[in-house]
């Protein structure tokens, strides 16, 4: 469901998992942050609308609500935390998003899983960098 919608900025919220979405649409590519949905949940014309861009993702930290929708978006070019890359239990959120969907009885429609990321410090040009 879309809680927000202004100039640019789109902010879904999961009805299922009650998790947000931010979707920043400025121009020519799109960044979807947490991705707590999948395209076919709320983002209905939105996500239509905006399906020929190219696709930025970005997740802000590693909880199982922020990435359970990661899987729906193998095209995407992932940008992901410092904190993520290093974690020790890189593959835990993946364990919990399963472990949400058996103790609700859910059948997962997408791969629970983290897809190959970037990190900022990779991703930024080197005089960003310094900032």
């Amino acid at each position: 469901m879309i809680q927000y919608q202004h100039h640019g900025v789109t902010v879904l919220r999961s009805a299922l998992y009650m998790t947000n979405s931010t979707i920043i649409h400025p121009g020519d590519a799109v960044m979807l942050m947490d991705p707590s949905q999948t395209k076919s949940w709320p983002f209905g014309g939105t996500w239509t609308a905006l399906a020929e861009r190219p696709l930025y993702m970005a997740v802000t930290h590693s909880h199982y609500d922020h990435i359970i929708g990661a899987g729906a978006f193998p095209e995407a070019i992932t940008v992901a935390s410092q904190a993520l890359a290093d974690r020790k239990d890189f593959h835990e959120p993946s364990n919990e998003i399963g472990d949400f969907d058996d103790q609700w009885y859910l059948e997962a429609l997408i791969p629970s899983s983290i897809p190959p990321f970037n990190t900022l410090s990779n991703v930024l040009p080197s005089s960003s960098k310094a900032a």
